[in-house]
């Protein structure tokens, strides 16, 4: 959320009590004034501010975490002070607790957009005018001074003054002639109906509509009745619907060219409209001693030789030192930046000893991730830094530490997103790392559980696939998983047992004993009863039914005839 502060009158009560009577045909431009609105933000139908002009209109800003957010408009007017709008500093509540809370994080920005600022100062010091008021219904002195905690080097920008009563505009110059024109500069709207059009430097020039100061001559546009109210402050009034001030140039100053010097005549204050209408500007030269009691190394008044090396207008600045002397070739300060010998001392940017303390011309730490140089390149993107060693690009297979970082290859952070710093996932047949090898085959995968092999006789899944020994397709041709065959005397399985020792033979039909009497080839061996050697000595016993005379396919033809119930009878007494 942008920071832009503005406040609005109740219409009716603004009418009555401020501007007169709405559509009151003694002022031709009431009917233009609907409302009173603080004006806080760049410059509607203006120009864009570049390269070095107006460095000294700066920008108050508000630091978010590293950000700045401009809200209102200043003007640098010696090293350490800021001249701005007492609205600016103050909340408009027509109190004594005029405190704004984001004094805490206010900060001066240097430059010509919220978003590439040269330089940035914190402030020490507010001193809203003693007098200063601000409420629903009027806004009276509305100037204020802001103190930098340390003062701007003319390396950076020089200040520009305050118009001293002494070279002050006439009211006689204001209503003959062309009369006078003015410059106002400030950071705020473009576009007065979108808040984000705010933040970069414009400026406009127009004619003074109206000077109205306290205690001298007032031109004759004063006279109107929209203006009763301001009879206790010093205003310049501008009246243009084409291009004018808005929300954000608050603060910011009004320029006026006297023998040859631009001097801070004003300051934005208020305005009427829609940023179309009239601008009311505080004239800095009725308020000339508030600022000389407070900027303690403001510049004398009268005009410096800037050349002599002798102080000649004893404000303890010589020649180039002095705000007079500014504008000279000799006297610009060299902007750091640009590739360009501005003040012709045959010196370019950071070779120029005015640069000494010049943001750009600081060393671009390049591991710090800090704009230490504020050229909006941090680190390895500033130019600075391409050919340290620690912004070399890191080869991923070449066993160097190319960057100088400690770490080669697969460890350096860079390589990171490389296939081949890929680990292998040693399961899902794919070559995760672009070396040519898939899971197992892959030495990285030469520890992992699936990569071991299966041992086919210990009963553990020893590559954890939930298969056991001859389950595992590993085991396939393994010689633990043949099976036996139960009737060759031979171990075909290569586990020291043989036919119907192996317990997978028991339950086979070559493994069953035989029955020497029930006629049944019980082991499938071809023979039954006392056929099969298994029966020989069941066979042989004497007697007990078991006699030769008993013994099947040697009986007498006899018996073999005999009957059913004999054979039943024998059968009953053979003891085999």
């Amino acid at each position: 959320m942008r920071a832009i502060k503005t406040y609005s009158m109740v219409l009716a009560m603004a009418c009555a009590s401020l501007l007169g009577a709405c559509n009151s045909s003694e002022s031709p431009i009431a009917q233009d004034m609907p409302e009173l609105t603080s004006r806080k933000l760049p410059i509607i139908n203006g120009t864009k501010v570049t390269g070095n002009d107006y460095l000294s209109t700066v920008a108050l800003v508000l630091s978010y975490y590293g950000s700045y957010d401009a809200f209102c408009t200043g003007t640098l007017i010696s090293p350490n002070y800021v001249l701005t709008a007492g609205h600016c500093i103050s909340y408009c509540r027509g109190d004594d607790d005029n405190i704004e809370d984001y004094r805490p994080i206010m900060k001066v920005g240097i430059g010509q957009s919220e978003s590439s600022l040269r330089q940035v100062y914190d402030i020490e010091a507010f001193y809203p005018h003693p007098q200063f008021t601000c409420s629903d219904y009027k806004i009276q002195h509305d100037i204020a001074i802001v103190k930098l905690k340390k003062p701007v080097p003319l390396s950076v920008t020089a200040p520009t003054l305050p118009m001293p009563p002494i070279h002050d505009v006439t009211a006689k110059e204001v209503d003959t002639g062309g009369g006078v024109m003015a410059t106002s500069v400030g950071f705020g709207k473009t576009d007065p109906y979108s808040d984000w059009s705010s933040g970069t430097k414009y400026k406009t020039s127009y004619p003074i509509y109206a000077y109205c100061p306290l205690k001298r001559t007032k031109s004759r546009n004063c006279s109107s009745s929209s203006y009763s109210y301001t009879g206790t402050s010093g205003y310049i009034y501008f009246n243009s619907s084409k291009t004018n001030t808005c929300q954000g140039d608050s603060g910011g100053p009004t320029f006026i060219t006297r023998d040859g010097v631009e001097y801070v005549a004003g300051v934005t204050s208020y305005g009427f409209g829609d940023c179309n209408g009239v601008t009311a500007v505080t004239l800095v030269s009725d308020y000339y001693s508030f600022i000389e009691d407070i900027v303690e190394d403001l510049a004398a008044s009268e005009p410096e030789d800037c050349a002599n090396q002798v102080d000649d207008n004893g404000d303890g600045r010589v020649d180039c030192e002095d705000p007079y002397c500014f504008s000279l070739k000799s006297c610009i300060p060299e902007d750091c930046s640009n590739k360009v010998d501005d003040n012709g001392n045959g010196l370019t940017d950071c070779d120029d000893p005015q640069c000494g303390d010049a943001i750009a011309c600081v060393p671009e730490d390049c591991t710090n991730k800090i704009d230490d140089n504020g050229n909006g390149l941090v680190d390895c993107d500033d130019v600075q830094c391409f050919f340290k060693p620690v912004c070399q690009p890191e080869d991923c297979t070449n066993g160097v530490d190319d960057n100088a970082n400690g770490l080669a290859d697969c460890n350096d952070p860079a390589c990171a997103a490389e296939p081949k710093c890929q680990h292998e996932d040693c399961t899902n047949g794919r070559d995760d790392n672009a070396n040519g090898l898939v899971d197992c085959k892959d030495p990285e995968c030469i520890n992992e559980r699936a990569c071991q092999p299966e041992i086919c006789n210990d009963y553990v899944d020893n590559n954890g696939n939930g298969l056991l020994d001859c389950d595992d397709p590993q085991c396939l041709d393994s010689l633990y998983c043949r099976p036996e065959i139960c009737n060759n005397t031979v171990d075909d399985n290569g586990n020291g047992l043989v036919d119907c020792q192996e317990p997978a033979c028991m339950v086979t039909a070559f493994c069953q004993p035989e029955i020497c009497d029930d006629g049944v080839d019980n082991n499938a061996n071809g023979l039954a009863d006392c056929e099969d050697p298994a029966c020989a000595e069941a066979c042989a016993a004497p007697e007990s039914g078991c006699s030769a005379q008993s013994r099947p396919g040697r009986a007498p033809f006899a018996l073999l005839f005999a009957g059913l119930g004999m054979i039943a009878l024998l059968r009953r007494r053979r003891a085999c």
